[in-house]
């Protein structure tokens, strides 16, 4: 039986096994990202989504969770812009906890404030955004809006919660969304 509450405790599919052992047994390679596999995947990814990007590796769902936050972050946790604000899923998976620096109980430290969207229906998610969206159009407008994935919480979120927060988000331009549904 398989344990499908977090990606920390989830199995490696047989494919990939299979790639990490070729990887394995290739010889040697250079280390921290200059070897011909991490090229081979980065340009494989690039090439899947039609775009010349950056891709980055990391270690566990933590990493990746956290590393969106870090385009809204100056170098010291510090939101770029103070009038931003941050609207989640309350069972968003990204704790807060998980991204170092940012805090809900010392908002002063971080200059982060999260507003956080009820995660039952697409329904009461678009009627909490659009109020957040409203109320701080004087003040901190969203700069980041979030959907939790299923691994995090085993909770998982119909699209229509997806759509929901990219459609109303987009009425913002300083918004972005991050689907992870």
């Amino acid at each position: 039986m398989q344990h499908f509450a977090s990606d920390n405790c989830a199995g490696i599919c047989p494919e990939a096994l299979d790639a990490l052992i070729a990887a394995n047994n290739s010889g040697d390679e250079p280390a921290y990202g200059d070897d011909s596999w991490t090229h081979q995947v980065c340009d494989r990814i690039r090439e899947l989504f039609q775009t010349d990007c950056e891709v980055f590796y990391v270690l566990n769902g933590t990493a990746a969770n956290s590393l969106p936050w870090l385009g809204l972050f100056d170098n010291d946790v510090r939101l770029r812009n103070a009038r931003h604000a941050n609207a989640m899923a309350e069972l968003l998976q990204t704790r807060l906890h998980e991204i170092p620096g940012v805090s809900i109980m010392f908002p002063r430290e971080s200059n982060a404030v999260f507003a956080q969207l009820p995660a039952n229906t697409a329904k009461a998610m678009r009627a909490r955004l659009e109020v957040v969206l409203r109320v701080h159009r004087r003040g901190r407008l969203p700069a980041d809006v979030r959907v939790g994935h299923a691994t995090g919480n085993g909770r998982a979120f119909h699209r229509r919660s997806a759509r929901v927060v990219r459609d109303v988000s987009a009425r913002v331009p300083e918004c972005r969304s991050a689907e992870n549904a």
